[in-house]
């Protein structure tokens, strides 16, 4: 039986619920005394579940479907590639949660990045023979690429570290910090805009505005390479690391500007969006803005010594990339291709639901580590954070709930060969 894109689509956003009810249960215990629950392990399943059954399989799913042409992107091989990414994603899920760290999780990680590896070498190989417009063509090859080096090294060497109790925390967190730097300022980063720029090459364009587009897909992969050394500063502050850090937090904000100059030249395109599609989108690019301003603030040696040392902090510019740039961009993507129908009441409930539950939980974290900036520790924090990601959570299911009943009761013909089961 054929699955095709609307039935991955389904399954991409139950996947966020899963990944919101792990959230819930890492925030429960925090306020609970829950003696079976083993916070490391679930902190590891909700970690791991986020970047791969969630952001990394539903990026792959719309990148193989928005950039192939249908004879290839239907292929088999992709079906079984999806298959295999959500089988190691919930083994991985599952033996965190039970054992963490152990010879099966490792064994559920090794083979995701198997899969990986096979997918970029497949959809490079099929990509090439497609020859995308050029701009699409850098974005999506460095967006391989920043996946790649995101597996080799940092992600099974963390395997590694952590199996092996290994007591050298700067190998640790420095490896930590090359694998999240490599998927978060990467791969999603790079695949997000892959998919924005195709949907702009889509249109017709001006002249300057497809300028724009090859500005933005040469300067962005620019800046992954140097804003890695930003990762290092906490414990390698000379001025050779500062030196290319510097370097990569002028590529961001030359990036940034030609990003707006773009947004700015194809503005009369985005007008004609569904409205919650724009909703999502500004919120999501407001949260990629902040976030470059705080990744690049971390260059200056007192903001840096700050943030590294701040679980708050981390914690909340973790949750700004992967709740408020990539998930909302990714359901404005869903709204603009109605894959979220925005004419539902419970479809548009639940983007308002889970839109405003991602912003409260932002604030709720920088105020809890301004907090222990000032050596203040507020109790409330946690339990308004625990409330918040339940939110999240009923905003999710709602999602689902209202994608399901798209899909059953939908009455748009669908394109040849794309199935829902």
């Amino acid at each position: 039986m054929k699955y095709g894109k609307q039935f991955w689509i389904t399954f991409g956003l139950f996947n966020l619920c899963i990944v919101a009810a792990l959230g819930v249960l890492l925030r429960t215990k925090m306020v609970f005394p829950l003696e079976s629950v083993e916070f490391s392990n679930i902190l590891e399943a909700h970690y791991h579940f986020a970047m791969n059954g969630w952001i990394t399989f539903t990026l792959m799913v719309l990148m193989v479907y928005e950039l192939l042409p249908e004879n290839i992107s239907g292929k088999p091989v992709y079906q079984w590639m999806r298959f295999g990414m959500i089988f190691t994603s919930y083994g991985m899920a599952i033996s965190f949660i039970i054992g963490g760290y152990d010879f099966i999780s490792i064994l559920f990680t090794t083979l995701y990045i198997i899969l990986a590896f096979i997918f970029v070498w497949r959809f490079t190989r099929d990509l090439i023979k497609v020859k995308p417009a050029k701009p699409i063509y850098i974005l999506s090859i460095c967006a391989m690429v920043s996946l790649v080096l995101s597996c080799i090294g940092p992600e099974t060497f963390l395997g590694y570290v952590i199996a092996a109790h290994s007591m050298n925390v700067l190998l640790f967190r420095d490896t930590a910090y090359t694998y999240l730097h490599f998927q978060y300022n990467g791969f999603f980063q790079l695949a997000i805009f892959t998919l924005f720029l195709n949907f702009l090459n889509s249109k017709e364009l001006s002249l300057k505005a497809r300028q724009h587009m090859y500005k933005v897909a040469i300067m962005l992969p620019a800046t992954v390479i140097p804003t890695l050394f930003l990762s290092y500063l906490w414990h390698y502050p000379n001025v050779y690391v500062r030196s290319v850090s510097v370097i990569g937090c002028i590529c961001l904000y030359v990036f940034l500007i030609f990003f707006y100059k773009l947004l700015g030249s194809v503005w009369g395109h985005l007008k004609l969006m569904p409205r919650y599609a724009k909703f999502l989108g500004v919120l999501s690019i407001i949260s990629l803005t902040v976030k470059i301003i705080l990744q690049t603030g971390t260059v200056i040696p007192y903001v840096g010594i700050i943030v590294f040392g701040n679980r708050p902090i981390i914690i909340g510019y973790i949750h700004l990339v992967m709740l408020g740039f990539v998930t909302l961009f990714l359901l404005s993507h869903f709204v603009r291709n109605n894959f979220l129908n925005a004419e539902s009441k419970l479809t548009r409930t639940a983007i308002l639901i889970f839109a405003s539950g991602v912003v409260v939980n932002e604030i709720f974290l920088m105020l809890q580590g301004l907090s222990q900036i000032l050596m203040k520790f507020y109790p409330i924090y946690m339990w308004l954070l625990w409330y918040t990601v339940i939110w999240l959570l009923i905003g999710a299911i709602f999602m689902l709930i209202s994608r399901i009943r798209h899909v059953k009761h939908s009455s748009v013909q669908l394109p040849a060969g794309d199935t829902y089961s």
